[in-house]
C-alpha cells in the first residue's frame, strides 16, 4: 500500500462528527430522517452553542506504536487541521484555514493543497463541523436501499456534496432504531495518484456534555483495516486561528 492510501487513511479515521449560501430542499421521508438523526446526536440543542471541538485520540491498530495519535480540531465557520503522529515513522499536518489548503509531512516536508484533496479538506471541514448541516453541504441525498451493517440493519443514503465541494458522492448508512451513523463510504485521492474508496464504521457512542461522539471508528481500503479509539472529546475550546494557517514558507 502507497503512502498516500495510508495517510488518507489516517485522515479519515479521524473523522467523528463551512456553509453553502444555498439550502437544498429534500424528500420529505429524508427530511423526517435528517431531523431524526440530529435529535439522537443532540437532543438538548446544544451544538449551536459550539464554535470549536478538539478531538484526540490513538491508533491502536497497523501501527508499530500504540502511542500513534491523531488530533482532530474544527472552528467554525470553516477551519480544519489535522495532526496525525507515528513515533519514530512520520508526522502529518494538514489544515484548512478557510481558504487555502496546505499539507505537511517529515518525508516531503509541507505544500499547498491542489485540486481533489484540496476540495475533499475543504468538504471535510463543512462536514465535521458539530453544527453541519446537511441541507447546506448536500444538494440531493436519495435512499439506496436497506443494508445490514455489523449486524445493524441501516438505511443507505447516497449523498452528494454541492457544486462548491466539486468532490464525489458519499454513502452514510444510518442505523434505523437508533438514527446513528453506522458507516460512511467516501472516494479519495486524486487524478495524479488515482481514486480509492475507504470504507469507515463508527461505533460505541458516548454522550460528551449531551451530545453523542463516536469513540470506536474502523476504516478500511481494500485489505487494510485501521482502529481509532477516542480518548478526550472538547467543545468550546479556545483555538487561535494561526493554527490553520498556512506556514509561512507557503505564503
Amino acid at each position: 500500500m502507497n503512502s498516500y492510501i495510508k495517510i488518507s487513511i489516517c485522515i479519515t479515521l479521524a473523522i467523528i462528527i463551512t456553509s453553502c449560501q444555498t439550502t437544498t430542499k429534500f424528500p420529505s421521508g429524508i427530511e423526517k430522517l435528517l431531523t431524526r438523526m440530529q435529535s439522537k446526536v443532540d437532543p438538548l440543542d446544544k451544538i449551536k452553542t459550539i464554535n470549536t471541538k478538539v478531538i484526540k485520540g490513538n491508533l491502536i491498530k497497523n501501527s508499530k506504536d500504540q502511542n500513534s495519535t491523531i488530533t482532530l480540531k474544527i472552528k467554525r465557520p470553516n477551519k480544519i487541521r489535522f495532526d496525525i503522529v507515528v513515533p519514530g515513522q512520520f508526522t502529518l499536518i494538514k489544515g484548512f484555514d478557510g481558504t487555502k489548503g496546505w499539507v505537511f509531512n517529515t518525508k516531503f516536508g509541507s505544500k499547498e493543497l491542489q485540486g481533489y484533496p484540496y476540495d475533499y479538506l475543504k468538504f471535510q471541514a463543512a462536514f465535521l463541523d458539530p453544527a453541519r448541516d446537511f441541507k447546506k453541504i448536500f444538494s440531493s441525498i436519495s435512499f439506496a436501499g436497506k443494508y445490514k451493517v455489523a449486524g445493524d440493519e441501516c438505511y443507505k443514503l447516497i449523498c452528494k456534496p454541492n457544486s462548491t465541494y466539486n468532490i464525489k458522492p458519499i454513502s452514510i448508512f444510518v442505523d434505523i432504531k437508533t438514527a446513528l451513523i453506522k458507516k460512511r463510504i467516501t472516494i479519495q485521492g486524486s487524478e495524479e495518484t488515482g481514486f480509492f474508496e475507504i470504507s469507515t464504521i463508527f461505533d460505541d457512542y458516548r454522550s460528551v456534555d449531551g451530545i453523542l461522539v463516536p469513540y470506536e471508528i474502523i476504516s478500511q481500503v481494500k485489505d487494510t483495516l485501521m482502529e481509532y479509539k477516542v480518548t478526550s472529546v472538547k467543545w468550546n475550546e479556545t483555538i487561535n486561528d494561526s493554527t490553520f494557517t498556512l506556514p509561512e514558507n507557503l505564503k
